[in-house]
């Protein structure tokens, strides 16, 4: 709605004493950490302040982060019992039930790949979202160019609308330019639900180096474990237990550039690895994040609030 409108965040205080009902919002994004970027910590703060007046202004809070529900329990202990952790959804769930690697689907994955001017035979990382300066794409083209000079036939995939007049754009565009890896890059722009569905079948890898690491608020990595992919992270503030390292995705520090290229380059070099990391990212999904688990416990905390009242 708007940095600078608060206008959104009286509406629940308004509903509930106007018309007497309860209140009920979902946070996507709430209480946001700080970085190391004066201008996005100004928003970040006038974001608190309308998270604050939403907060105290609702009557029940859904929020998708562990560690921020309990830390705004201990800013406002009287809303403890009435902030519940739940996790956003995907973006986009995938269009078949079968993994990308599966016989049926290599002519499909040719053709796809052939009208983005991706070699058959390259290894294909991928990335998927808006442009922000949260993203560190600086990290992950780094990552790439080191895969490069190692000997690998490489492409990257980003997936998603960019706007060339952005300034992120024209820093990772810097980047690019700088590291000589425009030959490397396809940049998909937007696409259908089907579109992008079908560009997360062609991954071999997904690559997420976010400021704030794995975390069950980044809708963009949750499509990538719907679609059965091995992922390759950085640890952060929002990190959950839900995320295993090795097993259902590969966590690293969040800086370490060489240790990311060094685990993408291991899941490379083994096949059966990403087989076995995405069968437990998927499985991950379908208990965790499958829209159809999130409006069940949604509900049932709906029933809880009326059960109390």
């Amino acid at each position: 709605f708007g940095s600078f409108s608060f206008g959104i965040a009286i509406l629940p205080s308004l509903v509930r004493l106007l018309a007497g009902r309860p209140v009920f919002i979902t946070f996507h994004e709430i209480y946001t950490p700080f970085i190391n970027d004066l201008r996005q910590n100004i928003l970040i703060l006038l974001n608190r302040v309308k998270d604050t007046i939403i907060l105290l202004g609702c009557s029940e809070a859904f929020v998708s982060v562990p560690k921020r529900a309990e830390h705004l329990g201990h800013l406002y202990p009287w809303k403890r019992n009435r902030l519940h952790v739940i996790p956003i959804g995907p973006n986009i769930i995938p269009e078949r039930a079968v993994p990308n690697t599966a016989k049926n689907l290599r002519p499909q994955r040719a053709d796809l790949k052939h009208g983005l001017g991706v070699p058959e035979d390259a290894i294909l990382l991928g990335s998927f979202g808006m442009l922000h300066i949260d993203k560190r794409y600086d990290l992950l083209l780094k990552c790439l160019r080191g895969l490069i000079d190692r000997g690998h036939h490489m492409r990257l995939l980003l997936i998603g609308p960019y706007s060339e007049e952005h300034p992120y754009f024209i820093y990772v565009k810097k980047c690019i330019d700088d590291l000589d890896l425009a030959a490397y890059l396809v940049w998909t722009g937007s696409g259908t639900p089907h579109e992008v569905s079908g560009w997360f079948s062609l991954l071999d890898i997904y690559v997420m180096t976010d400021i704030r690491g794995a975390s069950d608020r980044k809708s963009s990595m949750l499509s990538a474990l719907s679609h059965g992919l091995p992922v390759v992270s950085n640890r952060g503030s929002d990190t959950t237990e839900s995320f295993v390292n090795n097993e259902n995705i590969v966590l690293l520090p969040e800086n370490a550039e060489d240790e990311f290229v060094a685990a993408i380059e291991k899941l490379i070099l083994a096949p059966q690895l990403r087989h076995d990391i995405g069968v437990q990212a998927r499985s991950l999904y379908h208990r965790s994040y499958a829209w159809d688990v999130i409006a069940n416990r949604s509900i049932e905390q709906y029933g809880h609030y009326v059960a109390r009242v």
